[in-house]
């Protein structure tokens, strides 16, 4: 059975660390390993303008019913961002496994999102250095459930 996957990154927060075009190849990577994603619209181009034709409440509600529908969550979480945080969340409390990922130092990284994923009964977060190391980390994770 093909895993389905609801993946995170940051939108609104912006992109010091990790660039957008490289957070797009992402959910394609993930697809090239037999992951289903059930959200990857974070990295479409005019996303921005698409999300602001819906009311925050319907974002909220489309993300959370994805996490509930997902097996696990894979969050880039390299760049800061309020909404992957909740998704995070959100993921603890449904008891869903749970990797984040990031290429900056782990000690650069939200203490708080580290223990949250921590926490998670199946939770793991990781550096990685580019998109095939990203992928033998999410293998590895995958497995380990």
């Amino acid at each position: 059975m093909r895993k389905k996957v609801f993946f995170a990154c940051s939108m609104r927060g912006g992109f010091p660390y990790v660039s957008r075009e490289f957070l797009q190849q992402i959910p394609n990577a993930l697809e090239e390993i037999g992951l289903e994603l059930v959200s990857k619209h974070q990295t479409q181009q005019g996303i921005i303008q698409q999300e602001n034709q819906r009311s925050v409440i319907q974002i909220h509600d489309r993300d959370y019913s994805w996490i509930e529908e997902s097996d696990l969550v894979i969050a880039e979480i390299s760049n800061p961002s309020d909404g992957v945080g909740g998704e995070i969340a959100d993921a603890f409390h449904l008891k869903k496994p749970t990797l984040g990922l990031y290429q900056r130092q782990e000690d650069e990284i939200s203490a708080y999102t580290r223990g949250k994923i921590e926490k998670n009964f199946k939770g793991f977060h990781s550096q990685y250095k580019d998109l095939n190391d990203l992928k033998k980390i999410v293998k590895r994770f995958v497995n380990s459930l």
